[in-house]
């Protein structure tokens, strides 16, 4: 499905393209707030499931990648809310 939009994405001409990221930047930048908080809910809540996973002495990798994402996805909304 994924690489369906893509191959249709490429498919587009170049100043359709530029309207597309444009927009969806400026979707990103005013919905940086609550992409913030989900962000911050979602690094509390893999914290507690990498513990869960430590306890349980399994695997913790895909928890730990998402607490990474969930970190960088903190710094850059927060980035873009402070600028705004």
């Amino acid at each position: 499905m994924l690489s369906n939009v893509i191959r249709r994405f490429y498919a587009l001409s170049p100043a359709v393209k530029v309207v597309v990221i444009l927009t969806a930047l400026v979707v990103i930048v005013m919905l940086s707030p609550l992409v913030l908080m989900l962000a911050t809910a979602l690094f509390f809540i893999s914290v507690v499931v990498l513990i869960a996973q430590l306890f349980r002495r399994q695997s913790i990798s895909t928890w730990a990648m998402v607490a990474g994402a969930s970190v960088v996805c903190i710094l850059v909304s927060s980035g873009m809310s402070e600028a705004l």
